[in-house]
């Protein structure tokens, strides 16, 4: 164990368990069974402790302003490097970044690109981020219902000069290295050109991210039996997480980041933004493929 790891509090990592064990009960599809045997949740608790640690350090380094550091260290123990072309991000002004979400490490490989003090997250409401104390400041959550709030809050930050990166689909996505993840894009959220009409110095990126999935868990036998495709991107996402924690493998070896041209929020509040942000992103995926 690190000398980080250490450092981490015992009762935050009891509550990074528990939460991680959740998830993977509802992974696994035994989170029925496990109501009615509370045993069946400390079948969990070894790979739920050891991610817990992780995370408890990656917050850390958080609080301690190491953004970049804390995402790669993370990645690096899941035996993950990262690779960027295309040109740099947009560095000052109201900037919106749209990425594509293939799995569970993409934030993590987008943070060591977009990682600055003013960039902020938009992501599910999910009890495991509010308990991490470092990370929840950098975050808008969305909850189920009732979302017009964050629009607005999300709509002060950009306006105010800051960054924001969003993931559009809201859920897992394919991943662009091994299968064609265009099918999604007409599901983006349309939050995009409501933010682009309201501020007008907006200024839009796009990144796809791929290789975040192993190929051999981009549709493996053992999230074949969950019959909802997100039920069964879900697990297989979970899975490949445990693996690397656990055995260390498999190594994805690389996560690649291609970061396409800046488009000027005028363009994408207009009826023609959508066609151009889907040729910036068909770009992008024909160079991704593996």
């Amino acid at each position: 164990m690190s000398t980080a790891e250490t450092r981490v509090s015992s009762k935050l990592l009891r509550t990074l368990r528990d939460l991680n064990t959740i998830d993977l009960l509802r992974a696994s599809g035994l989170a029925g069974l496990a109501k009615t045997w509370p045993e069946v949740h400390r079948l969990f608790d070894g790979p739920s402790l050891v991610l817990a640690r992780k995370l408890a350090v990656f917050d850390e380094r958080l609080g301690q302003g190491e953004i970049r550091g804390a995402a790669l260290g993370l990645l690096a123990d899941l035996g993950t490097r990262v690779r960027f072309w295309g040109p740099a991000p947009a560095l000052s002004g109201p900037r919106l970044f749209l990425a594509n979400h293939p799995g569970l490490g993409d934030v993590l490989a987008l943070l060591s690109l977009l990682g600055k003090d003013d960039l902020k997250i938009i992501a599910r409401e999910r009890p495991f981020l509010q308990a991490l104390p470092n990370l929840i400041p950098s975050l808008f959550l969305v909850p189920e219902r009732n979302s017009w709030t964050v629009l607005r809050r999300v709509e002060s930050h950009l306006a105010g000069g800051g960054a924001v990166l969003t993931f559009p689909a809201g859920r897992i996505e394919a991943d662009p290295a091994w299968a064609d993840p265009s099918a999604s894009w007409d599901l983006w959220s349309a939050s995009t050109a409501f933010w682009a009409r309201r501020i007008p110095s907006l200024v839009v990126q796009p990144l796809l991210v791929s290789g975040v999935r192993a190929r051999a868990f981009v549709d493996p036998w053992a999230a074949r039996w969950r019959r909802n495709p997100e039920d069964r991107d879900w697990t297989a996402a979970v899975l490949q997480l445990v693996f690397q924690l656990l055995w260390g493998r498999p190594r994805t070896s690389r996560i690649d980041v291609a970061v396409g041209e800046t488009l000027p929020g005028t363009v994408l509040a207009g009826s023609e933004g959508g066609l151009r942000l889907k040729a910036s992103l068909k770009n992008m995926a024909a160079v991704s493929r593996r």
